[in-house]
């Protein structure tokens, strides 16, 4: 806050006010006291209101003029409003009228009544300064600098050993991998089929718990496709050509983020749905072959291995 204590005092009271504010601002406590700063151009109104609000503690210089004045009642009916804390400063024997009783009675009262003067403005120094050290007072600039710096630097430390920690469990939680994760067995590599196809993989020291597999196929000149299995196989559909293909382990507790392991290093086969889709691809009949669909050729006395169409 702009202001640590809001000095509120009757016309009549102005040297116990100018002398209370000498000696808060003498001890780093910033006061705002009217007319003093009230800046040029700015209703009084405004700038009484906008002073409290910015201000921590309002202190009241209490006397039998400051009891009947409707200014000092306003001032400290704003202050409770905004919940501002109030110190009566009491500098003569007056009880408080209903009106002050109403705000101020559980107010805790400074008496001033008993000289010296400069001792009792003493004792309010140290109670704004003890609210202050509570944390109740507005101003950083008053706490003690060491304090200031201490507890950001703490959280720091604390929150770096909290990093290292996680970093520990990690590495010594993650799967252990030794080899390759996920080793392609079916089919063979730069292999041609035809039919029914079957992909296959095995895993080395791979934890089965939550363990799934994410399968990349790319067909020529297209986009790879993604497909997720449980199994160690998979059978694709929609693919013709020349396919690259890769397997990568994908572990998942309930509750948790997914975990991949590295995708194992890419493999390609050729495949055609049917013989015919390989004839019309490659253009060539394969004499004396039997395919898996049923489709056969046989040229009697040749001794041509294919036939060019």
């Amino acid at each position: 806050m702009p202001f640590d204590a809001f000095i509120s005092y009757c016309s009549e009271d102005k040297k116990v006010a100018d002398a209370v504010c000498g000696t808060l601002e003498g001890s780093k406590i910033r006061c705002w006291i009217a007319p003093r700063d009230v800046l040029p151009g700015r209703t009084w109104g405004s700038a009484i209101v906008d002073a409290i609000g910015d201000s921590a503690v309002m202190v009241v210089i209490f006397s039998r003029h400051s009891n009947a004045s409707p200014q000092v009642m306003r001032e400290i009916e704003r202050a409770v409003n905004k919940g501002v804390s109030i110190i009566p400063f009491r500098v003569e024997d007056v009880a408080p009228s209903k009106d002050l009783e109403y705000f101020i009675s559980s107010c805790h009262w400074l008496d001033a009544m008993d000289p010296p003067l400069e001792q009792r403005i003493g004792e309010l120094r140290e109670a704004i300064l003890g609210l202050q050290r509570r944390g109740s007072g507005p101003s950083d600039q008053s706490r003690p600098e060491k304090k200031s710096r201490g507890v950001p630097a703490l959280w720091i430390g604390l929150a770096l050993a909290a990093i290292l920690a996680l970093a520990a469990g990690w590495w010594f939680l993650r799967p252990k991998v030794s080899g390759p994760t996920v080793q392609l067995e079916r089919p063979a590599p730069d292999s041609s089929l035809v039919g029914p196809l079957l992909l296959s993989w095995t895993t080395k020291d791979l934890a089965p718990e939550n363990l799934s597999f994410e399968v990349s196929l790319t067909p020529p000149d297209k986009p790879a496709i993604l497909q997720r299995t449980a199994r160690n196989s998979i059978v694709p559909h929609g693919i013709e050509g020349k396919i690259r293909w890769k397997v990568r382990p994908v572990w998942q507790s309930p509750g948790q983020p997914e975990r991949f392991g590295d995708w194992n290093k890419e493999q390609t086969f050729t495949y055609y749905p049917s013989a015919l889709n390989r004839i019309v691809a490659t253009r060539t009949i394969h004499v004396g072959t039997a395919e898996p669909d049923g489709f056969f050729i046989r040229q009697e006395g040749a001794e041509l291995t294919g036939y060019e169409i």
